[in-house]
């Protein structure tokens, strides 16, 4: 499974889902194991918000997204392209991770 974070930093969660252009990317293993993998940053004109909604994306791509806020369209959208997006207070991206790992694991 392929998860991608929106972190403008680099280091945390951060919000405005559509306007990330910086994601931290992960793929979940057996047994929940972690491995990080090359961020994606991308220019202004490639943001979810910018782009053509017909257009490739890499975000569409991922299995999940976990961003800090995001609209009910943006999830829609993303959900268009096979994308589950969950949205999070939990700043420290291993432990987003696991949050909806867990959560997804209750629904």
């Amino acid at each position: 499974m392929l998860i991608a974070i929106t972190s403008q930093n680099h280091k945390t969660v951060t919000k405005h889902a559509s306007k990330t252009r910086r994601f931290l990317v992960f793929k979940v293993g057996e047994n929940q194991s972690l491995n990080s993998l090359d961020p994606i940053d991308l220019p202004k004109e490639q943001s979810l918000h910018e782009i053509d909604r017909k257009a490739p994306h890499p975000i569409y791509l991922m299995d999940a997204l976990i961003t800090g806020s995001c609209g009910d369209n943006f999830r829609v959208r993303l959900a268009a392209h096979d994308v589950d997006v969950y949205q999070t207070e939990t700043e420290d991206p291993q432990e987003a991770i696991h949050e909806y790992l867990t959560h997804r694991r209750i629904s």
